[in-house]
């Protein structure tokens, strides 16, 4: 027995296992409320792993830096692909407007663009690019080059979009591209999120030690199940949990609790997804 490194004999593999066992439901999941970025991108990468077909984010759980395949706009690529081709219909009427450059040569082009410098000294050229400050003070020149803040919020929103930027960074390392295949979308409100989804015919059923919950492996799911993953303290909030129609927990046979919400997701989803 060796292990297997070719891609293709993955791939056969993988084609192997799904037409012997064909799945019998579809799988989506809603995160509502993560806090923590690591777990959202490992969550792209096990609802990539299972074949879900989106997450739904709600509260503030982080976004990717990222659309999701769902929602991307190939409006705009048709018309680059068109230019690219030479196929000149393609573009926009706004760039025959752009200045004509097809009777000149590559260094009649660069000299058109170029400023014009030639009757410029080098101390000439110099000071024409400096910016000017001869007549402002020390305090005055800092001043003008500091970028200008007036018109921004309080310094809470400038560190709340850090924590966005870092957020989709973290989450690209945990999800190894999976955000870029799993369908996304954000709704911020938790019983918006829950109500939609039951219009669109998700049955919702919620990992979570709640009352009436029952082992995960006794229950009986339907076909199109979303599994309802709550906040990783907090776990799923009461004005969600009652939209779902039922609960599911994993027995533990250690002192701890729970799972990490990702490998409970994990843990519960194989099981949806191969029980016969």
């Amino acid at each position: 027995m060796r292990t297997l490194r070719s891609k293709t004999a993955v791939r056969q593999l993988k084609k192997d296992y799904a037409a012997e066992h064909p799945r019998q439901r579809q799988i989506c999941f809603l995160l509502q409320d993560w806090t923590d970025p690591y777990n959202v991108g490992a969550m792209f990468r096990v609802a990539d792993a299972l074949g879900a077909l989106e997450l739904v984010l709600t509260g503030d759980t982080p976004e990717p830096g990222e659309e999701g395949p769902k929602s991307r706009d190939s409006g705009p690529r048709s018309e680059v692909r068109g230019a690219r081709d030479g196929n000149l219909s393609s573009i926009t009427p706004d760039s025959r407007s752009h200045p004509q450059t097809s009777d000149l040569g590559p260094l009649d082009i660069r000299s058109d663009l170029r400023p014009q410098t030639s009757d410029l000294g080098p101390l000439d050229i110099r000071s024409a690019l400096r910016p000017q400050t001869s007549d402002l003070g020390p305090l005055d020149i800092r001043s003008a080059l500091r970028p200008q803040t007036s018109d921004l919020g309080p310094r809470k929103k400038t560190k709340g979009w850090q924590q966005r930027v870092v957020g989709k960074a973290q989450i690209a390392v945990t999800s190894l591209g999976a955000h870029r295949r799993i369908p996304w979308r954000k709704i911020v409100a938790h019983d918006e999120a829950a109500l939609k989804l039951i219009e669109e015919g998700w049955t919702l059923v919620a990992v979570e030690i709640a009352e009436g919950a029952v082992p995960y492996t006794e229950f009986e799911y339907p076909e199109r199940v979303c599994l309802v993953l709550g906040q990783e303290q907090r776990g799923v909030y009461e004005k969600v949990l009652k939209h779902c129609a039922a609960a599911v927990y994993i027995p533990m046979a250690g002192k701890g609790r729970s799972l990490n919400v990702t490998h409970a997701a994990a843990v519960v989803g194989f099981w949806v997804a191969g029980e016969r």
